[in-house]
């Protein structure tokens, strides 16, 4: 918001993917810092984190008031002297672990040391550099603690290099600081010593060789000459020959791409091509991996000759199955950074994977391509090629992922037509190799998205053919309930396509064997959608226009149905009755067809087919569920902990938020039963899983979310975590009013990039009592998508006419209004800046309301959508 408004970003979402990458995060929640940050890399972030810092350290220590910068001239420190000041006190912080300093003696304490009592040099302007934005400031401004760790460590470091390097500080006391008894570094200054290599070239050696991985999480190796990048590959290889996944604590690759540079390619060809598969040598290899995939694009990094080999050895690992497969797998990630040179062995590593030349016994690799390569490069005519029934069914990875999922979300709305088109042929075999949930999700929303996208559009033989994809081999509907309700609305608001898809199911299905039964069954492509209003006259009107009997019968069968069911009571009124008897004395020949229904023969008859067919499909539900439970049985503790696969912990928050049709059940816990065959051990890990997801170091940020949200994505670590805070609510409200700000910024995240049937407990006691908090994310969420052009955002109706989001939308409001996109469709005006428009009236000052529809106003794009709620601002100043 602050990025695109005041510095002009065209893609603040970029920019925060930068900052996270650089291990600047935190200086973005700060409006002051994040300023002086934007300033400081401009428009494009600098090569490296070293550039990066002395950027951001530069600005930071600027006077930003002019007039205080005016009446300072003449004796105020320069810029390097504060810089030198700052270094010394972030060094002092950081060897003595404590949290910062005093400025009186009144506050000084065990972790805030007074300032006079450092051995600095008198002449080290230690107050200005204090006073500086390099540090915060406490509520009464008498302490000081650095502005961010990260900066700390820079400055430190750099202070204890100019030491070593130019004073003759013993390199050997400053490592007997740093390092624990097994030789190492302590935790804590993993960081600063990472910062000292970079620094200062006399301490690098040594160091590399006690902390390389921190060397290259923590610091900046991306200007090491070669030699000392090649000592860092080393270093970790030694590291790797002790351990070999001593990556384990901190699994963070981005950093690793500082080591991709152009003097190193040589190198990354040769690990490629080693012939060793030694633990330790693979080890190194998922490094080297790592260092290319998030290093510069190749084809910046490497020559054109070297480029050729390059691609050729990591088409050859990709293919080598003694390699291990998250090797194998990382390879292919390196080569889809550039998706459009290697489209073409790309796409025929794919079609090998699946021939089965190249071995991948999970589906991960084919899942992985499908992904990145769907639908630019696998073109949605030809995805189905793809499919096959899984190698290990339970397994939910990036292949199952993609089917249930990714597809449809990845496909463009222009394709929808030829995904239907698959889904609902006769034959469906190819797609019957999916699962249940798989072919439910897939099927659900390409379905409802193409209906809401080109529906009014198609014809009437079509539609009925794509209504088909949502049923299963029974002519039973499979959707889960979200697609099945937007199906069934979009039917429901159009009643003469409703009556149209009867009458082509009537036509299509005359002449079956079973046609009597099938003719019943044409409602399951209605999906339950309400009849229109005159439903039971037009069943009449066909069956006394229809030649053929078998569908004059069917018709007026029909219509009696309709008459029993609005009855309520399962048998024909007086009052249906007398309507049917009035119509039959002037079409005499459906006498005989009332007579069943008196009977109840018919009904009896549609129930015993019924039936036979439910057995059939419980039968079929029943042995699906026992491998689901089997499946999960599997990841038990991994559940229980939270620290399942995200996917893993998505499937089983699906089924709590009833998001599975055919699962039964009223309460969570209920469903949980259902689909788990009453299984109480795994139940109960699941609602630990769901409430331990809160506490996963990976939750995606809110930026991460969103950026997803715009790509038609989600994460599927979502649903978990809105279970789990559903389920810390409801057994201790004030537990969730005391998470973590970051983590409730996250939960709120989620909570508006999900459609939710109705409002949680938790989101209203955070509306109430932490407004401004759910402001924040609310903008943070809106703006990216608005920018966009989606026009239903959650929470946007809220501001304008719920009283209890009056004050998130005072907070929210400005900013919303400020920000938004000034050339808008017609939509958007309606959709979203008229409820703006119409919250700004309701809980804004007057002036400030004023302004917001002045602007408006002078939007040509604006038009007829900004009329009314300016005629309401003309009314709203007469009447006041």
């Amino acid at each position: 918001m602050l990025l695109a408004r005041k510095f002009g970003r065209t893609d603040p979402t970029d920019f925060v993917r930068q900052a996270e990458r650089h291990g600047l995060a935190d200086l973005l929640r700060n409006p002051q810092t994040l300023t002086l940050l934007a300033r400081a890399v401009g428009e494009i972030w600098p090569d490296g984190r070293r550039k990066t810092y002395e950027l951001a350290c530069q600005q930071l220590v600027r006077e930003l008031n002019p007039e205080r910068r005016a009446a300072t001239r003449a004796n105020a420190p320069t810029a390097d002297a504060q810089l030198d000041a700052a270094g010394f006190l972030c060094a002092v912080q950081l060897l003595a672990g404590i949290v910062g300093f005093a400025l009186d003696d009144d506050v000084a304490d065990d972790q805030h040391v007074l300032w006079r009592r450092l051995s600095a040099s008198p002449a080290m302007p230690l107050l200005d550099a204090l006073a500086s934005s390099l540090f915060q400031r406490d509520e009464r401004e008498q302490q000081r603690i650095p502005v961010h760790r990260s900066i700390a460590e820079f400055l430190g470091a750099r202070h204890l290099a100019a030491l070593i390097d130019s004073e003759g500080l013993p390199l050997g006391r400053v490592v007997a600081l740093i390092a624990g008894e097994d030789g190492g570094i302590v935790p804590d200054l993993r960081g600063l010593a990472a910062w000292l290599t970079v620094h200062c070239h006399g301490a690098r050696a040594e160091l590399v060789e006690r902390d390389p991985l921190g060397v290259v999480l923590y610091g900046d190796v991306r200007d090491f000459p070669t030699n000392d990048k090649r000592r860092v590959l080393a270093a970790l290889r030694s590291e790797a020959e002790g351990y070999a996944n001593f990556r384990f604590q901190d699994w963070t690759a981005a950093p690793f791409g500082a080591l991709a540079t152009p003097d190193m390619v040589p190198v990354f060809v040769e690990l490629l091509a080693s012939p060793s598969r030694a633990e330790a040598d693979i080890a190194l290899l998922d490094c080297a991996l790592d260092a290319l995939r998030y290093g510069p694009p190749l084809t910046e990094l490497a020559a054109p000759d070297e480029l050729t080999s390059l691609y050729a050895r990591l088409d050859a690992v990709t293919r080598d199955a003694s390699y291990l497969p998250h090797i194998r797998r990382a390879a292919v990630d390196v080569q889809l950074r550039d998706p459009a040179r290697r489209a073409a062995p790309l796409v025929a590593l794919a079609k090998d994977v699946f021939a089965g030349k190249v071995v991948d016994d999970e589906d991960r690799m084919l899942g992985q391509l499908l992904q990145e390569l769907y639908p630019e490069h696998i073109p949605p005519p030809e995805v189905f090629d793809y499919l096959r029934p899984q190698k290990q069914p339970h397994l939910l990875a990036s292949y199952h992922g993609f089917w249930g999922h990714g597809l449809s979300e990845a496909t463009p709305d222009d394709a929808l037509p030829t995904l239907l088109d698959r889904l609902s042929r006769e034959d469906r075999k190819p797609v019957e190799a999916l699962d249940e949930f798989q072919i439910a999700r897939m099927a659900g929303d390409v379905l409802a998205r193409a209906l809401e996208v080109h529906g009014d559009a198609t014809d009437n033989a079509q539609l009925y053919d794509w209504l088909g994809a949502g049923l299963d081999e029974h002519e039973h509907p499979r959707l889960d309930g979200e697609h099945q309700t937007r199906v069934a609305s979009w039917l429901a608001a159009r009643p003469e396509r409703y009556k149209a898809i009867l009458r082509e199911g009537a036509t299509r299905y005359i002449g079956r064997k079973d046609d009597r039964f099938c003719l019943h069954e044409i409602a399951n492509r209605l999906y339950g959608a309400e009849p229109p209003t005159d439903i039971v006259p037009w069943y009449l009107d066909q069956a006394a226009s229809e030649t053929h009997d078998e569908l004059a019968r069917h018709f007026f069968e029909e219509a009696a149905l309709q008459l029993v069911r609005r009855g309520g009571k399962g048998w024909l009124t007086s009052d249906a009755l007398d309507l049917l008897d009035t119509w039959i004395a002037t079409h005499s020949q459906f006498q005989e067809q009332l007579r069943p229904f008196i009977e109840c023969d018919l009904e009896k008859d549609c129930r015993r087919n019924q039936a036979a067919k439910k057995r059939e499909r419980e039968k079929d539900r029943k042995q699906r569920k026992e491998g689901w439970r089997g499946h999960f049985r599997e990841h038990l503790e991994a559940i229980r902990a939270g620290s399942a696969h995200p996917q893993v912990l998505h499937e089983l928050a699906q089924v709590y938020l009833r998001k599975f049709l055919d699962i039964e059940g009223e309460t969570p816990r209920e469903r949980l039963a259902d689909f788990l065959g009453g299984d109480e051990e795994l139940i109960e890990a699941a609602y630990a899983g769901f409430r331990r997801s809160l506490d996963r170091a990976d939750l995606p940020s809110v930026t991460e979310i969103v950026d997803l949200e715009a790509r038609g994505r989600m994460h599927f670590i979502r649903q978990p975590c809105l279970a789990g805070i559903e389920e810390l609510y409801a057994s201790d409200p004030g537990a969730v009013l005391h998470l973590d700000d970051e983590v409730l910024r996250k939960l709120l995240a989620f909570r508006f990039t999900w459609v939710a049937e109705k409002e949680s407990d938790w989101f209203t006691a955070l509306v109430k009592t932490r407004p401004a908090l759910v402001a924040e994310v609310l903008v943070a969420y809106a703006l990216p998508l608005l920018r966009k052009g989606d026009e239903h955002l959650h929470g946007i109706w809220e501001l304008a006419y719920d009283d209890t989001h009056a004050e998130v939308a005072r907070v929210a409001l400005p900013d919303l209004l400020k920000s938004f996109p000034l050339r808008a469709k017609n939509k958007l005006l309606a959709n979203a800046l008229d409820p703006l428009l119409k919250g700004a009236l309701r809980r804004l000052d007057r002036p400030e309301a004023c302004d917001h529809h002045r602007r408006a106003a002078r939007s040509r794009q604006h038009g007829r959508g900004t009329a009314r709620p300016l005629a309401c601002l003309r009314l709203d100043r007469r009447t006041a």
